[in-house]
């Protein structure tokens, strides 16, 4: 593992952890299986909890892996990768949820991508937890290598850019849902539209009763939409420019419309999550 004199790495890869003793495992292994072996990762701690002995038990005992707490319990996924963006020693940085993991290759292939732009974004596999199965595949347009904020954002699931450090802005814990939505916009803002590499490298796990998944998750969604509108509306998020706010405003009401139609289809019998939902009525990439 090379390193520099000054102990610098390549990316940084910030894990927020809240009650994810039973899943951190396996989000760590897929970094110890990265074929790019220089990076680091910081582990937040949100629940006040010793990740660090739950991966000593399953043998990972890795100088690459620091670990941290949030200063609190439950401050929220945002505000806990925060705690880590000061600490960062790589020259690019991700992130990965304590319950999702990497293909191999993510890191050694989006990194000549993002050295060339700035930030670059992959795409995504939604997987169901508890069998393994895909549900769906996130993608753009054959071809495409370019692509702004407001189109990611309608792919309707969370994406997690390679971002150089000098370009990367704080994580919007003001947000409860759709802070991944702002973020884009903001990285969007400092890197222009975001290099998109047409692999599914991202394996975003779908487990019930998580917080997007939950049985109120229609409605939760529809009162995030309806405080970031407001907050964008009076000049709020000053990370992303006042032109990216507005432009914000009108992806917010098109996921939000989007939303309303997911609470309908619950309210006629659909009884699945969100993401099997737009397994549904979302066309796969050509």
């Amino acid at each position: 593992m090379a390193r520099t004199s000054d102990d610098t790495c390549t990316v940084t890869v910030v894990i927020p952890a809240f009650a994810a003793h039973d899943t951190i495992v396996r989000a760590v292994v897929s970094l110890l299986a990265q074929t790019l072996p220089d990076w680091e990762a910081i582990l937040v701690a949100d629940d006040g909890t010793d990740y660090a002995a739950t991966l000593a038990a399953a043998g990972i005992r890795d100088p690459r892996i620091r670990h941290v707490v949030s200063g609190g319990i439950a401050i929220g996924c945002a505000a806990a990768r925060n705690v880590a963006l000061p600490l960062a020693r790589g020259a690019f940085l991700t992130r990965l949820d304590a319950d999702d993991d990497f293909e191999p290759e993510r890191l050694a292939r989006l990194l000549p991508v993002a050295r060339s732009n700035g930030a670059a974004t992959d795409m995504v596999r939604v997987i169901d937890d508890a069998t393994g199965a895909e549900l769906r595949r996130v993608g753009l347009a054959a071809g495409t290598t370019r692509a702004d904020a407001a189109t990611l954002a309608m792919l309707h699931c969370p994406l997690a850019p390679l971002v150089a450090r000098g370009l990367a802005p704080a994580w919007f814990a003001e947000a409860d849902i759709a802070e991944d939505v702002l973020h884009l916009f903001a990285v969007e803002d400092r890197a222009g539209p975001l290099a998109v590499l047409d692999e599914p490298l991202y394996r975003y796990r779908v487990r019930s009763g998580s917080m997007c998944h939950g049985r109120d998750g229609a409605e939760r969604a529809e009162r995030s939409y309806a405080a970031i509108d407001a907050e964008l509306a009076s000049g709020g998020f000053g990370r992303p420019s006042a032109a990216a706010r507005e432009r914000a405003r009108a992806v917010f009401a098109a996921k939000r419309a989007f939303n309303r139609r997911f609470a309908e289809a619950g309210a006629a019998g659909f009884t699945g999550d969100f993401q099997r939902w737009c397994a549904t009525v979302v066309t796969p990439p050509d």
